[in-house]
């Protein structure tokens, strides 16, 4: 009787399937201004879209998603959330979370927005209790100070400026689209000294980010810098 021959089994190892990480925090801001129809009952919240996120989670003061400790609304994947049926001239807190299969990520920033209580001539903005003028000019002068920058991780850019108008409360630095227009922040809360920088992570390395900083005062715009691109360092420096 002869002998078989011996069988060789080989056994395909599984694909690899990256590990799924929860959503990073959205950067969050008013964008009444621009997106409401009806600014007298309606404010608007907008931010960042993360192609990690499944769909984000929004809530306020005034009882959206179970208010502003609560758990919050579905909305779905989009970067905007109007909020609707509001009084006139109130305040209105928001916030905003992306899920993932991973779970929950941090809540953004708590966004203050206002609705109007009048409607403001051209020229003039509603800064949550009176129309005021905006008397906004290119009035600080913005440089690239990332290449000086040391201790930075891959995915960096360092924004530095002087000579900000005086009454700053706040400065933000806003990424600039393609078109000339800032169209979200990069950076907000940023303390208002004169002449300073601020580092900016979680970009993509490598990659070119046109900006300029805003100064506000009490939520209003009063000035804003020259537009200024950078490039996001690509590995530690």
């Amino acid at each position: 009787m002869g002998c078989s021959s011996p069988v060789t089994v080989t056994k395909q190892a599984p694909p690899y399937t990256p590990q799924v990480q929860i959503p990073a925090k959205p950067i969050a801001y008013d964008c009444t201004s621009s997106k409401a129809s009806n600014p007298s009952t309606e404010v608007v919240l907008c931010w960042n879209l993360d192609p990690n996120v499944k769909y984000y989670l929004v809530r306020d003061n005034w009882g959206y998603g179970g208010g502003i400790y609560g758990s919050g609304a579905n909305i779905g994947y989009r970067n905007t959330a109007h909020l609707t049926g509001l009084t006139p001239g109130v305040s209105v807190l928001a916030q905003v979370a992306g899920v993932n299969s991973a779970g929950q990520g941090p809540w953004s920033d708590v966004v203050t927005m206002h609705t109007q209580s009048a409607s403001c001539p051209a020229g003039q903005y509603w800064n949550g209790s009176q129309c005021v003028p905006n008397p906004a000019t290119q009035n600080i002068i913005a440089w690239d100070s990332t290449p000086y920058s040391t201790g930075l991780g891959a995915g960096c850019i360092t924004p530095a400026w002087k000579d900000i108008p005086a009454g700053t409360t706040e400065l933000q630095i806003w990424h600039i689209n393609s078109a000339g227009y800032g169209d979200y922040p990069l950076a907000t809360g940023i303390p208002p000294q004169a002449n300073s920088y601020h580092s900016i992570c979680g970009l993509t390395p490598g990659g070119g980010y046109h900006w300029n900083v805003r100064a506000l005062q009490n939520g209003v715009l009063i000035g804003y810098s020259n537009v200024v691109l950078s490039e996001a360092t690509g590995t530690y420096q």
